[in-house]
């Protein structure tokens, strides 16, 4: 029901932003670390990927953990703290202070002002 309401609003050209666990629940998979890092259905707004929140370098293992179950095609998004990444579609493009992390078959790092998509990772 929240998923078709904020999809209405975007339909619209409305804008949406989440952080922390509001990034985490936009994507097609969330990540419950209350619940021992269960991985279970997020609104679905972002197609293929889930929201590592709190980024850091030393997260590589817990992303590529999340990723287990899920499609070949998925990406962890691993935002680090003032920083994110606006979605256009299935492009990303990288914004504030630290470069974000794309964790998918690879890994690779998106540096601020620049953008990819989604499905090359």
């Amino acid at each position: 029901r929240m998923g078709r309401a904020v999809g209405e609003v975007l339909d619209r050209g409305g804008v949406v932003m989440g952080a922390s666990a509001g990034a985490m629940v936009l994507c097609e998979h969330t990540w419950l670390p209350d619940r021992g890092g269960e991985v279970v259905p997020g609104l679905g707004l972002v197609p293929g990927c889930l929201v590592l929140p709190h980024w850091t370098e030393g997260r590589s293992e817990q992303a590529a953990t999340m990723r287990r179950g899920l499609s070949d095609a998925a990406v962890v998004l691993g935002l680090p703290e003032q920083s994110g990444v606006l979605v256009d579609g299935a492009a990303v493009t990288a914004v504030g202070h630290g470069a974000t992390a794309l964790v998918g078959a690879g890994r690779r790092l998106l540096q601020p002002g620049t953008s990819a998509a989604l499905a090359e990772s």
